[in-house]
This record gives C-alpha cells, structure tokens and sequence, in this order.
C-alpha cells in the first residue's frame, strides 16, 4: 500500500509544465533581473553630485517602466491561468473511477493531466495476453509508473476491483 500511496504522491504533485507555466515562469526571471538592474542603478545615483546625467534618468525610467510592462503580462497570464486551472483532489484510485464515470470528472482528468504534461502509454501484445502502463511527464526522461500486466480473462482489470468500465462512457 505503501507503494501505491508514493505513486499517487508523486503522480499528482508532478510540475505543471503548460506552455501558460512556463511563459510566467520566463517573465518572473526577468522580472527578477529587470529589478536587480534597477536597484544596481539606484545604488549608482548615490555617486553623481548635484548633476544626473540625462542617459542615466533614461536609463532608470525605461527600467521602470519594463518593470511595469512585465508585472501587468505576469498579473494578466496569471488570471488567465487561474480560470482555466484544474486541481483535483484524489487520495485514491476510487477517487478517479469516480471522476471517470461522469463526463464532468472525465473532463477535469483529461485538464489535469494535459496542463501537467502526463503522458500514458500502453501498449498491447495479443500473443503474450499482455498489457503494459507507462506514465511520465512530457519532455523528461523518468517515468511515473511503468507496469505490466499478464491476463487470462476477459476483465482484466477485475483483479483490481475495477469492473469493465466500457458501460460508463456512451
């Protein structure tokens, strides 16, 4: 059970990497930088006596004003992304059978899953009565889950207390 506990943990905690992620994430860094310039140039104002310089004061105000520009893109993305946002609150597997039987819960797990970057692949060998589960993050090597499955009868997932779950979706 252990076992299964730690990979829901790791599963649902997994980075969001959205492409609306990363454009905030990018923003936030030169944001990070544009205003360790603009401190650096304020530490340097100290050192003018009486005269500033005109290119210095144009220096600071375009400074300032792509600090502006970059936190109202940020604010702006972030509403956006706040909207279109899905959390789920899973601790189970029953928790996603139950989400997965309505077209609302299927919804919320195809959102969750795409705006985190999971990918499931199975994969299916007739000859061997085999099923195999690999679960991973778009773009990195490590896996999730991987897991395979050897069956012999026609609910394969009955072993796991999962009946056919082809009646749900119609």
């Amino acid at each position: 059970m252990d076992t299964v506990n730690d990979a829901f943990s790791r599963f649902f905690s997994a980075r969001d990497t959205s492409a609306p992620k990363e454009e905030i994430r990018a923003k936030k860094a030169k944001l990070n930088i544009e205003k360790h310039t603009l401190e650096m140039l304020e530490a340097s104002l100290a050192q003018f006596d009486g005269m500033i310089p005109q290119t210095f004061i144009k220096r600071v105000a375009d400074s300032e004003a792509r600090i502006n520009t970059l936190e109202s893109e940020i604010q702006s993305l972030e509403g956006a992304l706040t909207i279109e946002a899905e959390t789920l609150e899973i601790t189970t597997y029953q928790d996603i059978l139950d989400l997965y039987e309505t077209e609302e819960g299927r919804l919320k797990l195809n959102t969750f899953f795409i705006s985190r970057g999971i990918l499931f692949e199975v994969t299916y060998e007739k000859e061997l009565m085999s099923v195999g589960l690999n679960v991973k993050i778009k773009n990195e090597a490590t896996e999730l889950y991987t897991h395979e499955y050897f069956y012999f009868t026609k609910d394969p997932l009955k072993k796991f207390g999962i009946p056919d779950l082809s009646h749900i979706i119609k």
